[in-house]
């Protein structure tokens, strides 16, 4: 398949000249190329460690040329396998998991003078396991440069039915999308952003689909990113490396050469205040026109770019799905395709439409549920992806031949202008990313089975009684009484000072009309602790670490669901993220939330950013996240969303991050400490653990990590 880049640029101006002065530049005919699957993470023979020997995924960070970024080779720090660094590509890699099992990661870090760790984000899994191999998902220290550690990720094969909002006992383990990805604070976004990611499938995703329509459906999946780049312009010479006749001078853009041509460029903007990252790289976008390119950009399918005047070269804004630029997505004949799509860009908001309405499946990885009369999911013409956010489509269908464009369409995260004229927040641009051919269909979706017997009744919640240790620094909700039933109310921010940008996070306890908690005089000091809204920066990228704030950890309790009021008084959009869990939109009558809560009510937009985007109807259906959007305010009435987390599974106990999955944000201080601590009647053993102290007592005398299993 042929296609003619140009006539669907959008240009303004370029090097002052009018956009048919320099198509004779460009005017290139290229090849599409198909999507290609992401790389499967293969489980080999590892040495002998204090886990012991045996297969585990062995995972190597370290640098080296990538040559499949888009058109691009690019020398990037990110993951491979095996000693080769010439087998190293930018393309995601794939680790399955099924419920019920446990899978050991030898992450090795070959970066000279860099810290590293391993989130497995969307899970359902310990962050610290019995020994040996006790790290599951901690994400809460840093390995040292040149070491290795393991981990051990195991999911439970069932959960209690209250952590899925079902009043059974116990319901199986979700089946869907989720991810790894590097999270070291403070250069997370960084690391993210060159290649430190990758997708899990946990389970068979067609078990959803009624047993005469799995046979007809391919899997395919989708793993969007967005990188910034210097590249060459071409050659004085007029060749291209590969011996291709170029334009002297013309700018090597994506469309004017093949996907996979290993133009070489590089991982940095020039003179830029952020080397790695800047959102105004191709100049600020119209918030109301996302769509047309500043003056003096080019904005063409999957990128924007700006000359880097008198270098030769270009700064390129690329967009990429599985690495490639613009790929083909075929749909074969008779049968249908379920697209896993994860946003693992490290800042930018994805609006995906395809010009047609789309069938939603699950958002945020969470398969499973009754399914409804008219099919699974939801159909909707567009679907929100923050920064983590999946989402699970089924395609196919009786009808015509015709050929979609997966686009994101652009979003504005603010409104309102600074005194220098300056938007507070971001615009991420419309893009095209993809080409997807469906071919004439005789084949209507199948009935689906309807929903047997009446709908299931939530689960009852019994007092959970406080344990007898509570952690140093824990803030704990006071005990419900029939006049007082608690929530945490968690403030997000922005500040600008002489130290550059900050992002803050303060929490309140109040009750249900949202009165702060007065404390008793002799109360426990941890009972309903509040701080202000401020930056939480541990040095994490150091080998000790930092593990918890003083006094500024968010301590549940295991059993007892709490209902957080996220609360934005700022002029940027937010998304909430927990490690170690699902969440879902709150509702009337949920422990602590105001009375007479409405879905209109749960999730509010003064600034109508989210406009069309977030529909209540659809969060009743795709009702469990990991990642929920804060919005902005308008005048002084903030932007709220009030959402439910049970805190039910016995793996959600334990020490780790909740923080805004906008990775800029985190890295600039909006993230905190959850501690979940077992109920009284629990008795374990490891309540009131100092994970730090456990860790600190691993140190040698140079502080740094041990390069094998964490063990106590």
């Amino acid at each position: 398949m042929s296609v003619t880049i140009l006539p669907d640029w959008r240009v303004t101006r370029f090097f002052g000249f009018p956009f048919v002065a320099i198509a004779f530049l460009l005017n290139f005919t290229v090849d599409a190329a198909e999507l290609r699957e992401p790389r499967a993470l293969i489980a080999a023979p590892q040495p002998a460690s204090a886990c012991g020997s045996g297969r585990a995924t062995g995972i190597v960070l370290r640098e080296s040329r990538r040559p499949d970024v888009g058109p691009y080779a690019v020398t990037l720090a990110g993951y491979g396998q095996g000693n080769d660094p010439a087998a190293d590509r930018y393309a995601p890699y794939l680790l399955r998991l099924d419920p019920g099992g446990s899978t050991r990661i030898a992450l090795r870090n070959a970066l000279p003078g860099a810290a590293a760790n391993l989130h497995t984000h969307g899970l359902f899994t310990s962050p610290r396991n019995a020994p040996p191999c006790d790290l599951g998902d901690y994400s809460l220290f840093a390995g040292p440069a040149q070491g290795r550690v393991d981990y051990r990720i195991g999911l439970p094969a069932t959960l209690p039915g209250a952590s899925r909002g079902s009043g059974r006992p116990s319901v199986p383990y979700p089946l869907g999308l989720a991810w790894f990805h590097a999270h070291v604070h403070g250069i997370t976004r960084d690391q993210v952003t060159s290649g430190m990611a990758g997708m899990i499938t946990v389970g068979d995703p067609r078990a959803i689909l009624p047993p005469t329509l799995r046979p007809l459906t391919d899997v395919r999946h989708l793993a969007l990113r967005d990188i910034q780049l210097s590249v060459p312009d071409c050659p004085a010479e007029g060749f291209f490396q590969d011996g291709q006749r170029c334009e002297p001078g013309a700018p090597l853009l994506p469309g004017t050469v093949r996907d996979g041509a290993a133009i070489p460029a590089s991982f940095d903007i020039p003179e830029a205040e952020d080397p790695r990252w800047d959102s105004d790289l191709c100049g600020t976008f119209d918030p109301d026109h996302p769509g047309t390119a500043p003056e003096g950009s080019l904005l063409g399918d999957s990128f924007c770019a700006r000359p880097q005047e008198g270098m030769g070269r270009h700064s390129v804004w690329l967009f990429t799905v599985n690495g490639q630029w613009m790929p083909d997505i075929t749909l074969r004949p008779g049968r249908y395709a379920l697209l896993r799509v994860a946003n693992l860009s490290a800042n930018v908001t994805h609006v995906l439409e395809t010009g047609e309405p789309m069938r939603v499946l699950a958002l945020d990885g969470a398969l499973g549920g009754e399914p409804a009369p008219n099919g699974p999911g939801v159909v909707a013409d567009r679907i929100l992806l923050l920064p983590g956010a999946r989402a699970e489509i089924l395609m196919g269908g009786a009808g015509a031949a015709r050929v979609l464009t997966l686009r994101t369409a652009g979003l504005a995260t603010a409104r309102e202008r600074d005194a220098d004229g300056e938007l507070q927040g971001d615009v991420w641009p419309a893009m095209a990313l993809a080409r997807i051919a469906v071919p004439a269909q005789a084949v209507p979706l199948p009935p689906w089975p309807a929903a047997s017997g009446p709908a299931e009744p939530p689960p009852v919640a019994a007092p959970v009684p406080l344990p007898a240790t509570i952690a140093e620094g824990c803030s704990v909700l006071p005990p419900d009484t029939a006049a007082h039933q608690w929530r945490r109310r968690i403030v997000v921010d922005r500040t600008r000072g002489e130290e550059g940008e900050r992002f803050l996070i303060g929490q309140e306890v109040v009750d249900q009309e949202g009165r702060p908690y007065a404390p008793a005089p002799g109360d426990d000091p941890a009972i309903g602790r509040s701080w202000p809204a401020e930056p939480w920066n541990p040095p994490f990228g150091s080998p000790a670490g930092q593990h918890a704030p003083p006094e500024r950890i968010i301590c549940p309790v295991r059993g007892r669901g709490e209902v957080w009021e996220m609360v934005s008084p700022g002029q940027e959009l937010h998304n909430l993220h927990i490690h170690q869990g699902s969440f879902r939109l709150a509702r009337a009558g949920d422990p602590g939330a105001p009375p007479g809560l409405t879905p209109q009510m749960a999730m509010t937009d003064p600034g109508g950013t989210l406009a069309g985007l977030h529909r209540p109807e659809v969060a009743s259906v795709l009702i469990w996240h990991d990642s929920l959007p804060i919005a902005i305010r308008a005048g002084d009435v903030p932007g709220r969303t009030f959402v439910y987390l049970p805190f039910a599974a016995e793996v959600q106990e334990g020490l780790y991050p909740v923080h805004c999955h906008i990775l800029e944000h985190e890295d600039k201080g909006m993230i905190a400490a959850v501690r979940v601590l077992p109920p009284a009647t629990a008795g374990h053993a490891r309540a009131g653990t100092d994970d730090a102290s456990v860790l600190a007592a691993l140190l040698d005398p140079d502080g740094r990590l041990p390069a094998n299993c964490l063990v106590p």
